[in-house]
């Protein structure tokens, strides 16, 4: 099953940000400036995931275990 979200961006950019933008549509290869802003998105949002997990793994195990997180290995991990 696929998730889909539709995502609305508003931004003041002026003549000279959209050519560069254009530039590097073109140079990527993308279809449009949609397809960029979609990739910039995925980026963020993967980016930002990974600092959420750096984060937990960071955290004293007893705030991991809190969060459901179990180490490999510690008396807590159930194989999961």
């Amino acid at each position: 099953m696929a998730l889909v979200t539709e995502v609305t961006v508003a931004t003041k950019i002026g003549s000279e940000e959209l050519k560069r933008i254009d530039a590097i549509v073109r140079r990527r290869g993308l279809l449009n400036r949609s397809d960029f802003v979609k990739e910039a998105i995925w980026l963020y949002l993967s980016l930002s995931s990974l600092e959420t997990e750096a984060r937990l793994r960071n955290a004293p195990s007893h705030q991991r275990e809190r969060r459901g997180l179990r180490e490999v290995g510690s008396p807590t991990y159930r194989g999961g």
